[in-house]
């Protein structure tokens, strides 16, 4: 990150690189069954830089790539934003504990035991369902440094659990799921196991709908979903001119 940043600071009068790199490790079912379980890695470098008042920013994930790196920053920043701010300089920040060394302790046979007792539990409630679920644990390390002397860290531990049921009978279809994280690891499924089974009791109960006008409620994620991505499609310049292919 030093070499970064010098090469940095003879082209631009500030600039801040950005370093994070992680490990993951899912562990995945699909129709109820364990399907696979793998580690993985990465790593990835940016670099923000104040050039003649406007904002070059680039990344790799190559830390051979320096001067590369630094090149398209520069290249840019021509057509960066303005730089209505400072770097901050040396300070001290208060630390926020995120990491917990028991999710990386957390060993692969009780991720597969948890997700198969989760998925146990649901199939126990409605033996017909089929799940599809993933037990997630992984670290993230965050580092950043700027040309004034300001710098920061952090390390921080994640852990997920996610699971979601497909229920068929006759022409019906029902889909259901739900979802944890913390930085601390999820030892009992028994919250999210009972949050499903109170959406798959719930949806015991159907009812008609009448025809006509009804009113539609979106929730946050909601309109999200519905409104995200055809509004994407309507701002994409190419699909404007009619030159998307």
């Amino acid at each position: 990150m030093e070499d970064i940043l010098t090469l940095a600071k003879k082209v631009a009068q500030e600039a801040e690189v950005f370093l994070a790199s992680y490990e993951e490790t899912p562990v995945v079912f699909e129709a109820n069954r364990l399907k696979q379980l793998q580690t993985c890695q990465g790593r990835v470098v940016a670099l923000r830089i104040i050039r003649e008042g406007k904002i070059g920013f680039s990344t790799t994930t190559r830390l051979d790539d320096k001067k590369a790196l630094v090149s398209r920053a520069t290249e840019v920043s021509q057509f960066g934003a303005p730089a209505k701010f400072e770097l901050p300089p040396p300070q001290t920040y208060p630390q926020i504990e995120v990491h917990d060394p028991e999710a990386e302790a957390f060993t692969i046979e009780q991720m597969v035991e948890l997700g198969e007792s989760l998925i146990a539990k649901l199939r126990r409630h409605t033996p017909e369902l089929v799940c599809e679920a993933e037990v997630t644990k992984g670290v993230t390390s965050v580092r950043i440094l700027n040309s004034r002397g300001g710098e920061a860290s952090y390390n921080k531990s994640f852990f997920a659990i996610s699971v979601e049921g497909t229920l068929i009978r006759d022409t019906d279809m029902l889909f259901v799921g739900d979802s944890e994280s913390s930085c601390h690891p999820i030892g009992n499924v028994d919250k999210l196991a009972d949050s499903v089974i109170n959406q798959l009791e719930l949806a015991k109960r159907q009812d008609s709908v009448p025809s006509g006008q009804l009113p539609v409620v979106f929730t946050p994620r909601g309109v999200a979903g519905a409104l995200v991505l055809p509004l994407a499609s309507a701002f994409n310049g190419k699909v404007v001119k009619g030159e998307f292919q």
